[in-house]
């Protein structure tokens, strides 16, 4: 598995764990909050 795959894996994966908690939250939403996260 090279580098790229496997971030792919954990961008979808975190992605998928946040929208658990914010069903209501569209990408660009999920996105700002990741970008903006100082942890």
């Amino acid at each position: 598995m090279s580098d790229t795959s496997m971030v792919n894996a954990v961008v979808v994966g975190m992605l998928s764990y946040i929208k658990t908690f914010h069903k209501d939250w569209g990408i660009a939403r999920i996105k700002s909050a990741i970008m903006t996260s100082d942890n």
